[in-house]
């Protein structure tokens, strides 16, 4: 009798054991992630010169056929840029803000597996950028069952410089002892394209008269 409760006994702890052991081993299947990377076509670029930024996003699962949903792409494009010149692509799909510059793609759903991008055109103002300028871009992923991505910060430089030139004439060219001569100062820009280049504000320009030469008006 005693043999036989022992090995009942001996039973019921396996029966414990085999479901305790059941318990543990069932797999647990974490919630979908979402990813975002960005780069651009260039580090420094002329101003009134469009460029692009490629925002890479994806769609993370262990669980075949899950979906990442309601997502949504934002950005705010740097207020040194021209945002009333921004380029969304795709361009479906988008709410843009001029006044704030923030941009958004919005997705209702993402697959497992997907690996997508969007892209945006911008670019510096023209003449009013001052050199070495930088826009900083920061993009971030949203998702209702997925932690919100933050990527990494990325700069673009503005090239832009004086173009401008001082020349003077001098009215009549054969000067008169004791005569007067006009001369003309002008500042000029002699390329009429805008890329990269520089407005001219509260100009100043120099002239020395010739020795012996009186200031008349």
């Amino acid at each position: 009798m005693l043999d036989i409760t022992l090995l009942s006994e001996k039973k019921r702890m396996g029966y414990v054991f085999f479901l305790l052991s059941f318990f543990f081993v069932m797999p647990s299947f974490a919630a979908p992630t979402i990813d975002i990377t960005q780069e651009s076509n260039v580090t420094v670029v002329d101003s009134d010169v469009m460029y692009e930024y490629t925002y890479t996003y994806e769609c993370l699962s262990d669980v075949p056929g899950e979906t990442c949903d309601n997502v949504t792409i934002t950005t705010i494009i740097d207020p040194v840029l021209d945002r009333s010149s921004a380029e969304p692509l795709p361009s479906a799909n988008t709410s843009y803000n001029t006044s704030n510059g923030e941009l958004v793609w919005s997705f209702p759903s993402l697959l497992s597996g997907t690996l997508g991008e969007v892209k945006l055109g911008v670019k510096f103002p023209a003449a009013v950028t001052p050199d070495e300028t930088l826009a900083t871009s920061v993009v971030t992923i949203d998702a209702s069952n997925a932690p919100q991505v933050t990527s990494t910060p990325l700069n673009v430089e503005a090239n832009a410089t004086n173009q401008w030139t001082s020349v003077i004439a001098d009215l009549p060219s054969n000067i008169s002892i004791n005569g007067e001569v006009k001369h003309i100062l002008r500042a000029c820009d002699y390329n009429n394209a805008t890329e990269g280049k520089l407005n001219l504000y509260n100009i100043e320009m120099t002239f020395n008269l010739d020795p012996g030469a009186t200031f008349v008006s």
